[in-house]
This record gives structure tokens, C-alpha cells and sequence, in this order.
């Protein structure tokens, strides 16, 4: 397994302001850390094991008005050359995995973007 991640953060304003900028990738031959999720638990699939490879990129934006007091926005977008995302219909049964009755499978997609905000309140 090999990964890595590149990151620049750059301040403005007398540190009022930052950008991050970062982009990272993982290449997982054996799926050691990325076995997907299955109605009975995180267990191999079945069938031959095929390379897995995720990269993504992450902007992140915060305004810092005060030494307590962060504003943050991020926006991230992640990829994979199989699926591995949680998609719009989620990983989890109704059940939440405990011996679900039926043919639930998994919603996983190979890219996810998203959007976030959060406001941090250091005391």
C-alpha cells in the first residue's frame, strides 16, 4: 500500500484569512483498508481482488475574526477506480446490518463532491 498527500496552506490578513489547498492519493493493492461494505458486515468481496486507487482534491477556506472563533468552508472531491463511496442510498440496511432479510446491497459510487461549512469555537 502507498499514499501520499501534498498541502499549501497560505494566510492573509495578518492571519485573518487562510487557503488550504491539498491533494492526496492512495493506492491500495491488496484492498487491505478499502474493503467495501456488504449487507453482513466489511468482508472481502468475493472473486479476484482488483487494485484500488483514490485521489482527490480538497479547497478549504477560513476566516478566523477572533483567536476563538473560525469560519470554515471545504470543498472536496474524492474519486476511486472502482466503487468505494457511500452513495445517495447509503451503506447501511434498515437494520443496520443485523442479519438483513432481502437482497440489500450497498449504494457505493466511485466519486463523491461535497460541500461543507462549519463554525468552530475554540473556549
Amino acid at each position: 500500500m502507498f499514499g501520499a498527500a501534498l498541502a499549501n496552506r497560505i494566510w492573509f490578513d495578518h492571519n485573518k484569512y487562510a487557503l488550504t489547498l491539498r491533494v492526496d492519493a492512495l493506492y491500495d493493492p491488496l484492498r487491505y483498508f478499502t474493503v467495501p461494505p456488504l449487507p453482513i458486515g466489511f468482508l472481502p468481496e468475493v472473486g479476484p481482488i482488483k487494485n484500488e486507487l483514490l485521489w482527490g482534491v480538497t479547497v478549504t477556506y477560513d476566516i478566523m475574526p477572533t483567536e476563538n472563533l473560525t469560519i470554515r468552508t471545504e470543498f472536496t472531491s474524492r474519486h476511486s477506480n472502482i466503487p468505494f463511496f457511500a452513495g445517495a442510498n447509503g451503506t447501511t440496511s434498515s437494520d443496520g446490518w443485523v442479519g438483513t432479510s432481502g437482497s440489500f446491497t450497498p449504494d457505493l459510487v466511485q466519486n463523491e463532491t461535497r460541500l461543507t461549512a462549519a463554525i468552530l469555537v475554540r473556549l
